[in-house]
């Protein structure tokens, strides 16, 4: 494990890079955490093997070029369930 600023300053060292997205589109493509891109790039530039690890769940039928998708779309959390049922009895 290395901080993000150092990933190109050490990528010359490196076997492969292994990560875990956070979900996988239809196409190919990987919706990762905030920094996976440069690091991809920096991967490519040493000619080192990209490896991208995940589980069954994390795969998604959308394509990222469907206008009608929307992956940063905020919501009350009350429209996906209802938080009076879920509220736990004072003592």
């Amino acid at each position: 494990m290395i901080a993000d600023a150092a990933v190109f300053a050490v990528m010359a060292r490196v076997d492969k890079v292994v990560i875990a997205p956070h979900a996988m589109l239809a196409n190919g493509g990987i919706i990762g955490s905030v920094g996976m891109h440069s690091i991809a790039l920096a991967a490519r530039r040493h000619a080192v093997p990209f490896v991208c690890l995940g589980a069954l769940y994390k795969l998604s039928p959308l394509f990222p070029h469907q206008p009608e998708t929307s992956f940063n779309e905020f919501a009350s959390p009350a429209w996906i369930c209802d938080l009076e049922t879920l509220a736990l009895p004072l003592r």
